[in-house]
């Protein structure tokens, strides 16, 4: 059953996008809505959003995920992830569930 909801979600935040700014309610609304934003725009172009969200990864985690994808990113697309990207994606992903083993 957690299976199938993470998968759901993942489906609804790749094709909603900003859906998931509400889930943001410690003060991280606009970074998160500038995330969501960040990870489609960015994110997408080497694999589906949902892949995301399949993972189990903490704000350290997402970090350190999010630097090396970044980097790649660069080294594909010869273009680099704006730093205050990278951050806005991390809380993004945080905020909005790409689950955490709390849940």
């Amino acid at each position: 059953m957690k299976t199938w909801m993470v998968f759901a979600v993942g489906l609804l935040v790749a094709s909603t996008g900003d859906a998931w700014t509400a889930r943001a309610d410690d003060g991280r609304a606009e970074a998160s809505g500038r995330g969501a934003r960040a990870f489609q725009a960015l994110c997408t172009h080497c694999h589906p959003g949902a892949k995301a969200f399949r993972a189990a990864k903490g704000r350290e985690g997402w970090r350190r995920t999010v630097l090396r994808m970044a980097e790649r990113y660069r080294r594909v697309f010869d273009e680099e992830v704006l730093p205050g990207d990278q951050t806005a994606i991390r809380d993004y992903l945080v905020a909005a569930g790409g689950p955490t083993q709390e849940w």
